[in-house]
Order: C-alpha cells, then structure tokens, then sequence
C-alpha cells in the first residue's frame, strides 16, 4: 500500500505556479512521431481516466529533465538510440495555472513527496484527476530519476491522443544536441555510447 493518501475531497486552495504566457517547456520524442502525446491508458504517473477523453503530456522545464525521463534506466545509451529521437520545445501560449506538487504548503492538504516517486500509479492518476476536475491546467512536479530533485515536469492536461495542445506551440524539434548530452553527463553519469 502507497504511503501516498488519495486526494481530499475538495481541493480548493491548493497551491498553483502560473506558468506565464512564452514560457518554454520541452519533450523527447521519437523522430519517426510527432512531439504530442496526451497519454490516457495509465502507463503514466499522471494519466488521465481514458473514459474522460483527456490526457497528459509529460513535458520537462529544462532540456536534460526530458532526456533523463526518457533514458531513465539506461548508464550507458546506444548513441542509435540518441539519434532515433528528437528534442521539441514548446511555448507556452496563455498563462497556464497548475497544481504545485512542489510547494511544501500542498503538505496541509494531504500531499506528500510520495506524489514525485512512488510507483503507486492507481493514487497519483486519482491525484490528477482531482487537479483537473477543480480547474487545474496540469501539474507541476519533481522529475523522479534525479536524486537531486532539482528537476521540475509539468503533467500538461489535453484531448487524448496525438493533438496538439490549445495551450502550448511548438517552435521547434530538432536533433538532441551535444550540449544537453554533455550536461546530463556530468550531472548525472549518463553516456552516450559511439556507434561502432
């Protein structure tokens, strides 16, 4: 059983982050799809319930918090691997209100740092679930695999599926570059193998 309780019937005053207009978040994805993915079937921590038509896009506020998200069980990636996928960021396009799994203040109301790590998808999933139905845009969260929790996510609520988001655009998606690599090298021990 999760340490982590279910969320409190009402969650009105739970503490927000505006994420303000032109703000940049970003994503790995897989070259061969595109950046955008509302994910509903449970395999994410936030998921949405598939019967809402809504889903979560997992989105980092750095460059190395995806990178290390996606190859998060990997010391040693396969450079083909680096290469099969792509960087995006995105913009954010209004002011975006999200829950701040963050703040310590959200400890008054039933949350712990439980919500950041614990593979107790059933008690995080009813967490976002509670967070959208009074109004929230996503969630704001320590990314798991860094031990520093330095990291932020942002959980983005959207139609389920591969579409676009009414909140946020795409400015970009290209190869990931050297310098993220590099970073997330030294921060955190990770290599990217040459292909022989």
């Amino acid at each position: 059983m999760s340490p982590l309780s279910r969320p409190l019937s009402r969650l009105e005053g739970f503490p927000s982050r505006t994420l303000e207009r032109g703000s940049r978040l970003y994503r790995v994805h897989r070259a061969a799809h595109g950046p955008w993915w509302f994910s509903s079937d449970g395999s994410g921590r936030f998921d949405l319930p598939d019967e809402s038509e809504r889903g979560t896009c997992y989105l980092a506020e750095e460059q190395p918090g995806c990178f290390l998200e996606v190859f998060r069980d990997w010391t040693l990636v396969p450079e083909k691997e680096v290469a099969s996928r792509r960087i995006c960021e995105i913009e954010v396009s209004a002011d975006t209100r999200l829950a701040d799994c963050t703040a310590s203040r959200a400890r008054e109301l039933g949350l712990t740092a439980e919500i950041h790590s614990t593979p107790d998808y059933d008690v995080t999933r009813a967490w976002a679930e509670a967070f959208f139905r009074v109004g929230f845009a996503g969630i704001r969260y320590f990314l798991r695999h860094d031990p520093g929790q330095m990291l932020a996510g942002v959980a983005l609520f959207g139609v389920a599926g591969n579409t676009e988001s009414d909140l946020a655009k795409t400015r970009s998606s290209h190869r990931i570059e050297r310098e993220v690599i590099d970073e997330v090298g030294r921060r955190f021990g990770i290599r990217v193998l040459p292909s022989p």
